[in-house]
């Protein structure tokens, strides 16, 4: 397990320095798979302030503060732990579903009321949001709930940039606009499902289309991220099967699953020949 935090530890210096860290990169490095790297962003990694664009992760420190970041971490390894070290780590960290705050001095957001009050309703209807933030116009924002972190208020909401943390000290002639929203979990949508091709098998499957509606990133050395829905993941499987050991499911974790227990069976089947 040391290891493991060894590596975290490196990774998250690399991404405080601004570095943008690609999966097939990072598992070469530290002789792990591409589904280690691939866990340590997804889970031990994930949450304010991590974007991902196609196979590389980046930091957007700009909108997040680094300390929010590691809050994020810890809160992430501690359900990682589990048990009773998690459930006390959650009395003192603050997330999503912590239980109280650090001790820290609070913002004073007197100033910004009208704004928490058009926000809380907001969220209530969901109902869209305009906004200026850092005195940009930002607009069709999903607001999802407001959040203290370290003593600082933070809106997590959807925008068209992905999922942001913003500062309630910096959001400016907040109003709402008459178009209503639905979250994602509450959409009627099938698997979301992302593939990461190496280049050797990336011209071959940029013919394949796996979705009408599917999106294809190609990095510089000839790799592919694909991403789409599906409601057949059977069928997706036995694409991927052809394709291996080419094609990585990224996820779901379901397909992911599937596809490893289907070459782990070939493998024991040729050991008794």
């Amino acid at each position: 397990m040391n290891g493991v935090y060894e590596r975290l530890s490196k990774i998250f210096n690399r991404l405080c320095k601004g570095e943008e860290l690609k999966i097939g990169q990072l598992a070469k490095e530290y002789g792990v798979s591409t589904k280690t790297i691939q866990r340590d962003f997804k889970e031990r990694l994930a949450g304010v302030g991590l974007i991902r664009e196609g196979n590389r992760f980046f930091l957007n420190l700009k909108k997040t503060p680094k300390s929010l970041f590691v809050l994020e971490i810890l809160h992430n390894i501690a359900k990682e732990i589990g048990g009773e070290f998690e459930y006390e780590a959650r009395k003192v960290l603050k997330g999503p579903q912590g239980e109280r705050n650090i001790a820290y001095p609070m913002q004073n957001l007197s100033p910004k009321i009208p704004e928490i009050l058009t926000i809380q309703k907001a969220i209530k209807k969901k109902t869209l949001l305009q906004m200026k933030y850092y005195s940009q116009e930002i607009k069709d924002i999903q607001p999802l709930d407001l959040i203290c972190y370290g003593g600082m208020w933070y809106l997590c909401a959807q925008t068209p940039l992905g999922r942001e943390y913003l500062l309630l000290s910096e959001i400016e002639q907040c109003r709402a606009g008459r178009k209503n929203f639905v979250l994602h979990q509450e959409q009627k949508r099938g698997n979301q499902v992302s593939l990461f091709v190496y280049p050797e098998a990336a011209h071959e499957l940029k013919s394949l289309c796996f979705a009408q509606e599917q999106k294809m990133i190609e990095d510089r050395d000839g790799s592919l991220i694909i991403d789409f829905d599906c409601d057949d993941l059977v069928g997706v499987e036995r694409e991927i099967l052809r394709w291996i050991p080419y094609v990585v499911v990224l996820e779901p974790q379901e397909l992911k699953d599937c596809v490893e227990k289907r070459v782990a069976h070939y493998v024991q089947r040729c050991e008794i020949i």
